[in-house]
């Protein structure tokens, strides 16, 4: 509970400042980015193309958590229990906010245990305990947006460590390396998430090690 209270804590301090930063750059009206770019694409394209429509992401099957989904893996019991000194206990209620003024968007570390050198787009037990563990309690305070996308698992992770082989440029051949594949997934779920999902909002990016 005392975790969980530190964090929100933080979080709030920080959806605020980005809300006071966006009215101030456009009076009352809160405006989100939309035009950061990545150095691996071309500068001219807008992260936040508004015609962009992503063939994976617009399933929501292949998102951790999304505001609209009802039994995702943010969507679950997340009342705490207060313990005092004299060890009185008290039952906490959790309530997620509903159209919360800020988003979070959330890409959770290098967790899974899938075999290869990528892992799939089917969450498992290890990819939704991590992110009951470290972003279903923002719903306190944002929409929270958590893709699954195709990671480097731990497995493949390991072995090129072992093997001094941690690159992020492309290999030779037609197949893009596997961090490559990795980063793709996440930025086409960015670029989906913007045109579809944002409406405009400030947002927070959230992540572990990645």
């Amino acid at each position: 509970p005392l975790a969980a209270s530190v964090i929100t804590a933080c979080v709030i301090a920080m959806l605020a400042a980005a809300c006071a930063n966006d009215e101030a750059a456009n009076g009352d009206e809160p405006v989100a980015s939309s035009s950061t770019t990545s150095g691996r694409d071309d500068p001219s394209t807008s992260v936040a193309e508004p015609e962009h429509t992503s063939e994976i992401y617009a399933d929501p099957a292949n998102w951790l958590c999304r505001p609209d989904v009802q039994g995702d893996a943010c969507d679950i019991d997340l009342d705490a229990t207060l313990v005092e000194a004299d060890g009185t206990r008290t039952v906490e209620p959790f309530e997620a906010q509903v159209d919360a003024p800020v988003d979070c968007f959330y890409l959770y570390p290098t967790i899974s245990t899938d075999p290869g050198e990528n892992s799939d787009l089917s969450a498992g037990d290890a990819e939704k305990n991590i992110a009951a563990n470290q972003v279903a309690r923002f719903a306190e305070v944002c929409n929270v947006y958590a893709p699954v996308y195709r990671q480097v698992p731990l497995g493949a992770l390991f072995e090129r460590i072992d093997n001094g082989e941690l690159t992020t440029t492309t290999s030779a051949g037609d197949a893009p390396e596997p961090f490559e594949i990795a980063y793709a997934d996440v930025l086409d779920a960015f670029r989906h998430y913007m045109a579809n999902y944002n409406e405009g909002r400030p947002f927070v990016l959230i992540g572990h090690s990645q």
